[in-house]
């Protein structure tokens, strides 16, 4: 069989060229494309096809401007350039088709927001997203690991609450650390109504992030306090039963902290040894289960407190 190339016509006009095998074997790859172009737009006018595009990018397809385009008659891959409407921020711009999900992939070129953002597949998550942050909820995706630092959250049931967290632990169901009981002994819950009594402020169940900890990215902080010179106060409470086997645990978590610039009060429960830490921001007390006072405790530390961060 030759292989050959030569020039043929369709029966519609077309010129191709290809093989004698080819053109007997093959259909025109032009009347294929003029076939498929005239299916799509019949099932646009039935309306048995709405849209080929994402249904995000669909959301954007401009209500009034594209007069005479059919949007289910569009494929993803157009070379079209038609008229879009982001109904979130409200601008308007022209853009091909078949760009709008690939390169950059924005969802708002004005905004720089981007397709598939943490926003809009989950908006209940973006409703928490604190103003403080530098970015939206709109240009991040909800796995992302390319932040400086994790976002700020504000508790949906109390504005107070604000922590920081990457998107993923919300997207898979963490709530607020302050309003979450479980995992939380009854014991720490009263640490941290004492703290927030004696330094106006206190957030139970924190997590502390730095690339510099020695075997996690996190810790998570019992009792975390703003003190008035800006350094955070952080207050663990080892209960002896939940800690009897962790003291190397303990001792890592507390170097990891202290060297991440926290000023840390263990609160270790009798037997429990204490933990061989040389460093002046480190403070260790004994209590007694059963016999806990929280405010007296943490009162008398927070005097000791004073007099160190004022020498």
């Amino acid at each position: 069989m030759s292989e050959q190339t030569f020039t043929f016509r369709c029966e519609r006009g077309h010129t191709i060229r290809t093989t004698p095998q080819g053109a007997s074997l093959y259909e025109c790859r032009k009347c294929i494309g003029v076939k498929t172009r005239e299916r799509n737009l019949a099932a646009a006018k039935s309306g048995a096809v709405k849209s080929r595009l994402t249904p995000e990018i669909t959301s954007q397809w401009h209500p009034t401007k594209n007069e005479g385009l059919l949007l289910g008659a569009i494929p993803p891959t157009s070379t079209r350039n038609v008229w879009w409407l982001d109904p979130v921020c409200g601008h308007e711009w022209q853009d091909v088709v078949g760009n709008r999900d690939k390169y950059e992939r924005y969802r708002c070129p004005f905004c720089e927001t981007i397709l598939d953002s943490l926003a809009y597949h989950y908006p209940d998550v973006a409703a928490q997203w604190s103003e403080q942050n530098d970015i939206s909820p709109w240009q991040i995706r909800q796995y992302t690991t390319q932040l400086a630092q994790p976002p700020l959250w504000v508790c949906p049931d109390n504005p107070e609450h604000t922590w920081r967290a990457m998107p993923s632990r919300l997207v898979n169901g963490a709530s607020c650390p302050d309003c979450k009981t479980v995992g939380k002994s009854a014991v720490e819950r009263l640490y941290a109504k004492a703290a927030k009594k004696i330094w106006g402020n206190a957030a139970s169940g924190q997590r502390v992030y730095s690339d510099s900890f020695t075997n996690h990215s996190s810790w998570s902080v019992d009792v975390l306090v703003e003190l008035p010179d800006g350094k955070q106060l952080g207050i663990e409470y080892d209960g002896s039963y939940w800690h009897k086997d962790k003291t190397q645990t303990d001792l890592v978590k507390t170097l990891d902290l202290l060297g991440h610039g926290l000023i840390l009060c263990r609160v270790r429960e009798h037997p429990l040894p204490r933990l061989d830490v040389e460093n002046q921001n480190y403070f260790e007390l004994t209590a007694y289960a059963g016999s806990n006072d929280p405010e007296h405790e943490l009162k008398e530390f927070a005097e000791v407190l004073t007099q160190r961060l004022e020498r």
